[in-house]
């Protein structure tokens, strides 16, 4: 079931030394509705932007789209997931340079999808010591070396029946790779 569209834009700016600068009110209260109250601006503004983003290929391939909109001088977009427990947040992300090196990024949602309830993406669900790498850009999970949706992974892995969840690893499938690569070359 397709959710109506928020018409919200989630803005953060980031300085010529990657600190983030500028947090809007829309950012913030998405973290908050998130379960991240600890993202408030006053504990944000301030710090490099990589203390936010997990994950060594996010981080490679998010200073790649960084440093092509600096050095072009025009916006990227890039369309992403940005699942909570209930939905599935189809988003795009907009990099726009602005002066003196600074970036902002503009995400907005596309379309929402209500599912039911899934405990691996809920923040406050017990952790077990094993890990599952999640794409930072689909959200589809590893399972034994193959990219599936969430939802099939938690079928696969018999989540359902867990007491606890594996923690949440970041990484960047092969499909995302190739599309994330070819907005940053040329």
């Amino acid at each position: 079931m397709t959710a109506p569209l928020d018409g919200r834009v989630f803005i953060h700016t980031v300085d010529a030394d990657e600190n983030i600068v500028n947090v809007n009110g829309e950012w913030v209260e998405f973290a908050r509705e998130n379960g991240a109250p600890e993202l408030a601006s006053e504990l944000v503004v301030g710090r490099a932007i990589w203390e936010f983003i997990t994950g060594r290929e996010t981080r490679h391939i998010s200073r790649l789209l960084l440093e092509k909109a600096r050095r072009g001088g025009r916006s990227i977009s890039i369309r992403y997931r940005c699942d909570s427990p209930e939905l599935k947040r189809f988003m795009e992300m907009e990099i726009v340079p602005i002066e003196s090196g600074s970036v902002d990024f503009r995400s907005r949602i596309l379309r929402l999808e209500h599912r039911e309830p899934v405990l691996l993406l809920d923040p406050g669900t017990p952790r077990a010591d094993e890990f599952l790498t999640i794409c930072s850009w689909c959200r589809r999970a590893r399972v034994a070396s193959v990219w599936v949706e969430l939802d099939e992974a938690v079928k696969t892995l018999d989540l359902f029946s867990s007491v606890s969840m594996p923690q949440l690893t970041h990484g960047i499938c092969q499909d995302c790779a190739r599309l994330v690569a070819s907005k940053t070359t040329g």
